[in-house]
């Protein structure tokens, strides 16, 4: 098993903290944060499929 992180894995990881850090200190773009990775994961599973 290989131990080493794929950089696509890091890159998520760091965008989710952010957007978790900017929610909680300014809730009022919690909604609109999380609308936006609503339709960024969408876009991902249905470009994936494809």
């Amino acid at each position: 098993m290989n131990s080493e992180l794929d950089p696509r894995t890091v890159l998520m990881m760091l965008a989710g903290t952010f957007v978790v850090y900017v929610a909680l200190e300014h809730p009022q773009f919690g909604t609109v944060l999380l609308v936006g990775v609503g339709v960024v994961t969408l876009l991902h599973l249905l470009m994936k499929g494809s």
